[in-house]
């Protein structure tokens, strides 16, 4: 593991992501501290299947916006107690 500071991973970006493809794994320092730990991309075998399985909590994908679909709301007829009722 090597480390390298951020002016050097803008300067030489191509060399050092050879270098993590092959196999290295580097930390990023910006003023003197750690900022990140870049690494190779693992394999997963694809025996999970569902994302909670492949994602922790603290790292799992946030949907935003708006649901795909919006619920539309059940409006029911008045049965005819409610409207004896209402009629009263």
């Amino acid at each position: 593991m090597r480390t390298i500071g951020i002016r050097e991973l803008k300067a030489q970006r191509s060399k050092i992501l050879r270098d993590i493809q092959a196999g290295d794994t580097c930390l990023v320092t910006d003023r003197g501290g750690v900022a990140a730990e870049v690494r190779p991309r693992t394999v997963h075998s694809g025996r999970c299947r569902r994302s909670s399985a492949r994602w922790p909590d603290w790292q799992r994908p946030v949907s935003c916006g708006l649901p795909s679909r919006i619920p539309i709301p059940i409006t029911r007829r008045p049965s005819r107690l409610q409207l004896a009722l209402r009629a009263d």
